[in-house]
């Protein structure tokens, strides 16, 4: 079952989630090379995403469920999504990089900023994140969620299909093996962006 994650206990186990899912991401290592700092700054970055992110920016915040159990998480934007910088979103930033008290967490926001160079005019989806709890991986749960945000967007009669991004080699081959190709490449530091679109329509 993939439901909506609207109580305070599933949004705290979406944030454990994305922390054990994304903490040896190579944009996180890349950005947090010591372990121990990486760990806590993840989690910062994520406790942003879910409880700041997804209310001011109107995402879509969606879990997995089997056997009662959240096993996967995904947020993604829709055409109705907040995309423009607001002063409650810069305030949201500026208290999260308090908390972090390490700089090299912007190195995250600047990477999200740069790949929105690439975002296109025309209605469409956006997935932003997705995780899968490390223990559940290689089960096909998110294949599942790729599956249920393309479903949303084939309901949605304007949008056009699913966007993505991802510094993640690894990740580009699981996508285009999901059918999506790579529009964009673009380089950040020593990492490669790819942004991979699929056609719904």
């Amino acid at each position: 079952m993939i439901k909506e994650l609207d109580t305070i206990s599933e949004q705290k186990t979406a944030v454990k989630i994305f922390t054990g899912a994304f903490v040896n991401d190579s944009l996180f290592i890349f950005a947090f090379p010591d372990g121990k700092k990486r760990k806590r700054l993840t989690k910062i970055m994520y406790e942003f995403v879910v409880y700041e992110l997804v209310p001011l920016m109107k995402l879509k915040l969606k879990g997995l469920y089997v056997n009662n159990k959240l096993v996967a998480v995904c947020t993604f934007t829709t055409p109705e999504s907040k995309t423009e910088w607001t002063d409650e979103l810069a305030n949201a930033v500026n208290k999260m990089w308090k908390r972090a008290k390490d700089d090299s967490i912007r190195l995250i926001g600047e990477y999200s900023m740069k790949s929105r160079r690439y975002k296109i005019d025309k209605p469409h989806f956006y997935f932003n994140e997705l995780a899968v709890t490390p223990k559940e991986q290689g089960r096909g749960y998110g294949k599942r969620m790729f599956g249920y945000v393309e479903l949303q967007c084939r309901k949605y009669r304007a949008a056009k299909g699913v966007w993505l991004d991802t510094p993640n080699p690894n990740n580009v081959k699981i996508y285009k093996y999901f059918g999506y190709k790579v529009k964009h490449r673009f380089k950040f530091n020593n990492l490669t962006g790819y942004v991979m679109c699929k056609e719904i329509k």
